[in-house]
């Protein structure tokens, strides 16, 4: 069986894939992320492509450009083709009180 889990331990997560590009005919990826206390990647951009971060357990911060938000569960944010981003985690706890960035 393919390999569709792999772990970066420079940003402390692991990413599973659950549909490749391939298998949907180049109309979507589709990855999960289980991401502990991180800085995750420095900001970067996509040129061909928008991507969509949606929380299902715990939160997820996101910055793009100069804005920083907080994703809550149920919570998504779709970060546009060319738009300066980055994910990351200010703690290794599964919840946390639900304040505002």
């Amino acid at each position: 069986m393919e390999r569709r889990t792999f772990v970066n331990p420079a940003i402390n997560d692991s990413a599973t894939f659950i549909k490749t590009s391939a298998e949907t005919e180049g109309e979507y990826t589709l990855i999960e992320i289980d991401l502990g206390k991180s800085d995750g990647p420095p900001l970067h951009y996509h040129n061909a492509f928008s991507e969509t971060f949606e929380v299902r357990e715990g939160v997820l911060y996101l910055q793009t450009g100069k804005e920083k938000r907080k994703l809550n569960i149920g919570q998504s944010f779709t970060v546009p083709a060319g738009t300066p981003h980055r994910f990351y985690n200010e703690t290794n706890d599964q919840y946390e009180k639900d304040d505002t960035v």
